[in-house]
């Protein structure tokens, strides 16, 4: 009962913590580029809408604050978890930690590695 009443309270500020630093982030990443546009040229506005300007600040940074949310929190919640695992298995016992951390790292390897290939022939094609 008390792990999962810990486990619901760091979910809680897990969620909040980044949400609040995504928005921050959106919220600064927004202001540099209305400061960027409204420093610009007259002939700037003659080539571009200001509609389509105003649109860009609001969808592109609004995409680029969800992937900063989603991305960093999955990447800092796995990197815990793991780290917890293997905390756990050298509590228990040393040698399965050794042995299940040098089993996985090929694995892990070999994914990075055919992650990039296939990256690498999508981008031929």
């Amino acid at each position: 009962m008390y792990i999962l009443a810990a486990g619901v309270g760091f979910g809680f500020l897990h969620k909040a913590i980044f949400g609040l630093t995504a928005e921050r982030l959106g919220n600064g990443l927004r202001r540099k580029l209305f400061h960027t546009i409204i420093t610009k040229d007259v002939e700037f506005f003659d080539e571009n809408r200001t509609g389509e300007l105003l649109s860009r600040i609001s969808s592109d940074t609004q995409v680029v604050q969800e992937g900063l949310t989603m991305s960093v929190g999955m990447a800092v919640t796995e990197v815990v978890k793991v780290v917890v695992v293997v905390i756990i298995l050298c509590y228990y016992s040393w040698v399965i930690a050794i042995f299940t951390v040098l089993s996985l790292a090929p694995g892990i390897v070999f994914t990075n590695y055919a992650r990039n290939l296939m990256e690498d022939s999508g981008r031929m094609v």
